[in-house]
């Protein structure tokens, strides 16, 4: 069955809320942010998937396992820490990252009809990293989330999903701000 654009809409809109939601709760290190985190990547998973963004599809299953994972570890956590993971293991997961990108993207490419595979490889494979990293209280996770959300903006904005668009707009604001709250803790 086929949903209407008003209904892929609202779906949309109800996603973009529970995100927003989420993202203001992590940054201020409340636990509440995990049911949110759950929600929004349900909804996202159904939107990418119609939209054939499957790595993106991918990417928020691995975000509602991480949601549940987030949820148990900040449970057992006693403090909200934050701490750095420094400069030469980011330069390892860059260069990782980057390393990856393309035969994964080509793998998408020539197996499935996923749209604008390099792009949505990208944002993919730093999103994993960059959740680990928020899900530990790793500072950096700030500074992956402005370059992946900056890049998420054109990528939702290329396949319809305006309101997705938007809110990797404020995305990338409210990362600044989680840099600027984690910073001075």
């Amino acid at each position: 069955m086929s949903l209407s654009y008003k209904q892929l809409f609202s779906i949309e809109a109800l996603a973009v809320i529970f995100s927003i939601a989420y993202t203001v709760l992590i940054t201020y290190g409340n636990i509440l942010c995990w049911p949110f985190a759950l929600t929004r990547s349900l909804l996202f998973i159904y939107l990418c998937f119609k939209k054939q963004l499957l790595a993106e599809t991918t990417l928020h299953i691995f975000y509602a396992v991480m949601a549940i994972y987030g949820w148990f570890t900040w449970y057992l956590e006693t403090s909200f820490e934050v701490h750095t993971m420094g400069l030469m293991k980011n330069i390892f997961f860059i260069v990782i990252g980057l390393a990856l990108i393309y035969p994964i993207g080509m793998l998408l490419k020539k197996y499935t009809k996923a749209e604008l595979v390099y792009i949505d490889t990208f944002t993919t494979l730093f999103s994993v990293l960059a959740t680990f990293m928020m899900i530990h209280m790793v500072i950096e996770n700030w500074f992956y989330w402005i370059i992946i959300d900056t890049v998420s903006i054109f990528l939702y904005a290329k396949r319809g999903l305006y309101l997705a668009a938007i809110l990797y707009a404020v995305y990338t604001l409210l990362a600044v701000n989680g840099y600027l709250t984690w910073a001075n803790g």
